[in-house]
This record gives C-alpha cells, sequence and structure tokens, in this order.
C-alpha cells in the first residue's frame, strides 16, 4: 500500500503550502511525560486536542484538494483518539486518525520539542 507524507518544511519550500503556527504555552517543558496518566493531563492542561484541531481545521480551509491529494474536504480526525509517542530525537509526537465516512484514509501529526515548540506537522494520506 503506499502513503503520501507530507512535512512542513517540504510544502512551504516546495509548494508555498501554508501551515498554521500556535501560540506557545509560557514556561513548559515536556520531559516529564512517562505515564499515561501524564500524557493525559499534559494533552488536558495544554489544549493539545484543540491544537490539533484548529490546526487541522486551518490546514483544510488554507489549502486545495490537490494540494492536500484528496478528493474532497469531507474529512475529520478522531479526536477522541489522539496517539501519543516519544520521536527518535526526543521530541513529542501526538497523532490523530483522518477520517471519511468512520474510514481511516491516513493520519494527521503534530510534533513538538520539550519547550512546547511546534516543531513538525505531518499530514498523510494513503494511496
Amino acid at each position: 500500500m503506499g502513503f503520501a507524507i507530507v512535512g512542513r518544511q517540504f510544502l512551504v519550500e516546495s509548494f508555498g503550502f501554508e501551515m498554521p503556527t500556535i501560540a506557545k504555552p509560557q514556561n513548559v517543558s515536556c520531559n516529564f511525560m512517562k505515564t499515561t496518566v501524564q500524557i493525559n493531563e499534559f494533552i488536558k492542561n495544554y489544549k493539545i486536542k484543540n491544537i490539533l484541531l484548529d490546526n487541522f481545521e486551518k490546514l483544510l480551509k488554507n489549502n486545495s484538494e490537490k494540494q492536500l491529494d484528496i478528493i474532497d474536504k469531507d474529512i475529520a480526525i478522531n479526536s477522541k483518539k489522539i496517539e501519543y509517542k516519544k520521536t527518535e530525537n526526543n521530541f513529542h509526537s501526538f497523532q490523530n486518525s483522518i477520517l471519511r465516512n468512520d474510514t481511516e484514509i491516513g493520519y494527521y501529526t503534530l510534533v513538538f520539542d520539550n519547550d512546547v515548540n511546534l516543531v513538525d506537522e505531518y499530514f498523510v494520506i494513503f494511496n
């Protein structure tokens, strides 16, 4: 199965693709996140769910179907299930499934550094 991975830097440089930015919470660090409880508290306290939803909505608004490699914009992310993982670079990845008619067609991910700066953003559609 093929898929398209679209990262922030590639899209900006290659296509002028607009990626939304987020406001950084003050004096925050993610270094402590080790347990599910800590991760869920972080998601709640720093409104990661809202950031994912807002950035996804802005991404759809600011870009065409062709730029996003989708048929239409009748898609959504599953905000009830946020998957967390620590990356190889010790960054923090928060990922949602992209859904069309309750079927997963890809995923949307935000990656933050330990100071909660948005490092990268991925919009991936399976082909």
